[in-house]
């Protein structure tokens, strides 16, 4: 007779890798944020760094933005066209930078960003 452990170990497994699949990581497009707060925290929450958050709301183009010190450049839009500009700038540029739903965030590691909260990776590849 099998003991409880035996068979719970194999079920254990099973469930962890199921998990995994269902996770599959970030949304190809990014998802979409109401606030440059709300992408910053998520930024947070799947392990970057956001030193001396800043929420200035200096940009002209997004609806809301703010700065992680001097490391990333955080920018929510409404006007969708503004987020194409500066998508399409960015691009002629050839900066660093990764574009979501509705939301950029520009800084020397966009590539980390990209792995982990999707979007379109721009500059570095």
């Amino acid at each position: 007779m099998k003991t409880f452990r035996s068979l719970m170990l194999p079920a254990m497994a099973l469930g962890a890798a199921l998990l995994l699949i269902a996770c599959g990581g970030p949304p190809a497009d990014g998802g979409s944020y109401k606030t440059a707060t709300e992408l910053k925290d998520a930024l947070v929450k799947a392990g970057i760094s956001c030193d001396d958050w800043d929420p200035h709301n200096k940009s002209t183009l997004a609806d809301t933005s703010g700065s992680c010190g001097e490391d990333y450049a955080i920018s929510v839009y409404d006007d969708m066209e503004n987020l194409a500009m500066w998508v399409e700038t960015n691009k002629a540029l050839k900066t660093n930078g990764v574009a979501g739903k509705n939301w950029t965030i520009s800084g020397t590691d966009s590539k980390s960003v990209h792995d982990k909260l999707g979007g379109e990776l721009l500059g570095q590849k």
